[in-house]
């Protein structure tokens, strides 16, 4: 009688210990470490919104674990600010090392949460809006990327990208230069997923920044089809490639001078020519920036899309002379000798009307 007294207690004390072991287990979904694979001091988290990693641990990590079925963003800057760039948990877990995407001990702040995305016929790819390959039609190494800018694609990627793939319903828009400088092309999901080799766009080996997001309108523009698309393994569809042909964006309205191509993801182009010629960068509504060294007084043309407005100065931090040109229909490009501003250009802001 006296050992039945003792085991309703025992059995709670069980339960109760077997819990508290599955939570904390179940909270540790990634790991940090302070060496290159998986190597040296680490921390662990769960599920986690740290805005700060901490005196200890800031710029100290160069390689990331993670567990299938979740997925982890990592920020150059305290309170998620800076370059940002998203990892993902695979089958068995996965080991990343930060050098490879140019992260290395640069991490100030990391989300950690649920690949709400990642399904059982889809564990390599899981929420991924896109995948980076170093040889044509998919092949050889590849990483992967969340919706999300990259002003710089890391030295084991820049230059050295060959073939591109877009899941249905994003848009991936890539730039020649850093801080999405220079010549660039937007790539658009269709169907199960479009696989792009970059030297049909005269990109191959030529990627230093990237723009993954939602595609959220029609992005056809007319019957000029200069892209098409290839696929994994070599395979190719006739029907599949007509109907996923790249379609480049629709000229804007030239406004009596030499035009300009018009991307619908842009409010504004600004070009080292006049008439739309010459290397240019783009801005998207809401920038505010100055022209770094490379763009300063360099400046000789500005395209306007249609609904946006651009105000340039001629000093930086938006000071001194300024102008402000507004996007017509179907888009704008201005000469800006017609207005005194031919390379005086120092910093400008972009935004809708």
């Amino acid at each position: 009688m006296k050992r039945k007294k003792y085991v309703r207690p025992l059995m709670f004390l069980f339960c109760l210990s077997f819990c508290f072991a599955e939570i904390c287990f179940a909270q540790e979904y990634c790991r940090f470490y302070k060496d290159s694979d998986g190597r040296g001091e680490v921390i662990k988290s769960g599920i986690a919104r740290n805005e700060s990693i901490g005196d200890r641990w800031n710029d100290e990590i160069s390689s990331v674990w993670i567990q299938n079925g979740y997925k982890v963003t990592i920020y150059e800057h305290i309170e998620f600010e800076g370059k940002s760039h998203t990892l993902y948990g695979k089958q068995g877990g996965a080991m990343y090392n930060l050098s490879d995407i140019g992260f290395n001990d640069k991490v100030s702040a990391y989300v950690v949460e649920r690949d709400i995305d990642t399904s059982a016929d889809d564990r390599t790819t899981g929420n991924a809006v896109c995948k980076f390959y170093e040889h044509q039609n998919g092949g050889g190494s590849f990483f992967q990327s969340g919706a999300m800018n990259s002003n710089y694609i890391g030295n084991r990627w820049n230059d050295k990208i060959s073939s591109v793939w877009v899941r249905s319903g994003f848009r991936v828009t890539i730039y020649k230069n850093k801080d999405f400088d220079g010549e660039t092309y937007t790539l658009y999901g269709r169907g199960s997923g479009t696989l792009y080799n970059l030297s049909d766009i005269g990109f191959n080996d030529s990627i230093s920044s990237y723009l993954a997001e939602k595609d959220d309108g029609d992005n056809s523009g007319g019957s000029d089809s200069r892209v098409v698309p290839s696929y994994p393994g070599g395979k190719t569809d006739d029907d599949q490639d007509r109907r996923d042909r790249l379609v480049p964006p629709n000229p804007g309205n030239r406004d009596g001078r030499k035009g300009v191509a018009a991307d619908r993801n842009v409010c504004c182009k600004l070009y080292e020519n006049a008439d739309g010629g010459g290397d240019y960068l783009t801005a998207k509504a809401g920038s505010r920036r100055n022209a770094k060294k490379r763009w300063n007084d360099r400046i000789s043309s500005v395209w306007v899309q249609e609904g946006c407005k651009v105000t340039v100065y001629e000093e930086a931090e938006f000071r001194g002379r300024s102008y402000t040109l507004h996007g017509k229909a179907g888009g704008t490009l201005y000469n800006l000798e017609d207005f005194g501003f031919n390379d005086k250009v120092s910093s400008f802001s972009s935004d809708k009307e």
